[in-house]
């Protein structure tokens, strides 16, 4: 089993019961988001990009399975709580694979989204390819 094969297994699992506001299973998003990547690494930091904002999957257990290198790359990907939604875009505009992640997590978001949330998201592009 590939790397991306265990992160696809990991993720369906821990987000499993969980619907986006169309209704669709989350794990979707997530799928479509690692079809936008170019290789196996971008591939299963994309498919766990939500993981450990969205369930509870722990870093720990990331790292345990896929090494360090992928649990930095989610972890940067994570938005927490007490930092500012800009302020977690401009960390992530600093790393180029988590931008490309990031625009693409972006991309499947705005398809569908309305009002202040679409903004937030155009907002977020731009700054991450400018």
């Amino acid at each position: 089993m590939t790397m991306y094969e265990k992160a696809h297994e990991l993720a369906k699992k821990y987000h499993a019961g969980q619907k986006r506001k169309n209704g669709e299973d989350y794990i979707r998003h997530c799928e479509r988001v690692a079809d936008m990547m170019y290789n196996e690494h971008s591939k299963t930091i994309a498919i766990l990009h939500d993981t450990v904002e969205d369930t509870d999957l722990t870093l720990d257990a990331i790292e345990n399975v896929f090494g360090h290198y992928i649990a930095v790359k989610v972890m940067a990907l994570t938005h927490e709580k007490d930092i500012s939604y800009l302020d977690y875009i401009l960390r992530i505009k600093d790393d180029n694979l988590c931008a490309i992640v990031k625009l693409a997590d972006l991309a499947d978001n705005l398809n569908g989204a309305t009002g202040t949330l679409r903004d937030k998201y155009l907002m977020a592009q731009w700054i991450l390819e400018n």
